[in-house]
């Protein structure tokens, strides 16, 4: 949408000094900040909160956790401009296989999404999934500022 702005392929660190964080894409949106952690799985997934196993019978930890500390970082360096410590950063997986199957019993596997399906596409522009005070928070005018503070 024209109101969408993305960023991806960058580095952050959570403090200077740390190593850096990869970034794979950032949605700056109407309401909020996005950032999406892209995995490239395929088959069904299975898992919890904690770990993913796979057809294949291999396991990766989720990667919700580090996906919201990812956020997080972000969410600070917003906090730490003037006006832009209102802006909510929330966290979504992209899985870029649309035949994937998506098991996971966790009360985030809402945040897990998958390319080309309707529900990716409303996920990052559908205010109801916000918390209520970012709801009515139009933040398209603070585009360029929010560049600047997190890349």
């Amino acid at each position: 949408p024209p109101d969408h702005r993305i960023i991806h392929n960058f580095e952050a660190c959570s403090r200077p000094g740390d190593l850096p964080y990869e970034y794979d894409i950032v949605v700056l949106g109407r309401n909020a900040v996005y950032h999406v952690e892209v995995k490239h799985f395929t088959g069904t997934i299975r898992g919890d909160k904690h770990r993913w196993r796979f057809d294949s019978g291999h396991t990766f930890p989720s990667p919700i956790p580090l996906a919201n500390k990812k956020s997080k970082i972000l969410a600070s360096r917003l906090r730490k401009r003037h006006n832009l410590g209102r802006v909510f950063v929330d966290t979504v997986v992209l899985i870029t296989d649309p035949r994937a199957g998506i098991r996971i019993v966790d009360d985030q596997a809402d945040r897990v999404v998958k390319i080309g399906t309707d529900y990716a596409i409303r996920r990052l522009m559908d205010p109801s999934k916000l918390p209520h005070g970012c709801r009515n928070n139009c933040i398209t005018s603070l585009h360029d500022q929010i560049s600047e503070a997190i890349v």
